[in-house]
């Protein structure tokens, strides 16, 4: 089982490599939602074009950390639907498993931040809620 996010945007939080406040690094802190025992449950976003420079800046940061493997990246992703880290080592030639963790920390963060660039420059806002 994974954990999901939805609303304007929809997807699932990597699992082992992104965890579900990681919308945090694009300038909004998440807005933790708890249930009626108490238990927190959910985190809350709400981007706006206010926040334009900074999603484009946790973008650029993610860029940057990634460097030249990001088409790399893309063409394993595009030919696969699932992974295992060792593959990933592999395929990128990289020296350690916790190497590649980090690297898709980073990948996974960059979609979740041109998602949410996408939905503020198309509709103004973009507003989601991710599972704990």
């Amino acid at each position: 089982m994974g954990r999901f996010y939805y609303g304007d945007i929809e997807g699932k939080f990597w699992f082992g490599v992104q965890d579900s406040f990681d919308a945090d690094n694009f300038g909004v802190e998440g807005e933790v939602i708890v249930d009626e025992d108490g238990e927190m449950r959910m985190v809350a976003y709400n981007f706006t074009k206010d926040h334009l420079h900074l999603i484009e800046g946790g973008i650029f940061d993610c860029e940057e950390e990634i460097g030249g493997q990001l088409e790399l990246l893309d063409k394993f992703f595009s030919e696969k639907d699932g992974y295992t880290y060792l593959e990933v080592k592999e395929f990128l030639g990289m020296d350690s498993v916790e190497d590649v963790k980090e690297l898709l920390g980073y990948y996974s963060r960059l979609h979740l931040g041109r998602k949410i660039l996408a939905c503020v420059k198309e509709s103004g806002s973009c507003s989601f809620e991710g599972e704990l």
